[in-house]
């Protein structure tokens, strides 16, 4: 199981973002920021907000080590929404037959 803190360093890695550039988005100093990736601190729920919304992913991915991303759809029409929405809905059902065509693969 990975620490929330370690989850923390990650992505702020990941989005090559400093301590403090991280701490001045989410509205805590630097050093808290420290404390939250040595897991000698935990984050408020309001932080963890901020810090979900900074990385585009749900808290519930941030706190159970889930690797979920949300899509920031903002500005968007209804109907671009939806296509948006047919398109992730025909990939996930094109990797459900891809798996299912290798497990038949590894059958024969």
């Amino acid at each position: 199981m990975v620490l929330l803190g370690r989850k923390i360093k990650e992505l702020r890695n990941k989005y090559r973002l400093t301590q403090t550039e991280l701490a001045t988005q989410i509205g805590v100093t630097k050093s808290t920021v420290a404390a939250y990736e040595n897991d000698s601190r935990l984050p408020s729920y309001e932080v963890l907000i901020k810090m979900a919304d900074v990385f585009k992913v749900s808290v519930d991915s941030l706190l159970l080590n889930r690797s979920e991303v949300i899509l920031d759809a903002n500005g968007l029409k209804t109907e671009q929404l939806q296509m948006v929405e047919n398109i992730i809905t025909h990939f996930r059902k094109s990797n459900a037959m891809e798996a299912m065509l290798k497990e038949y693969e590894t059958l024969k």
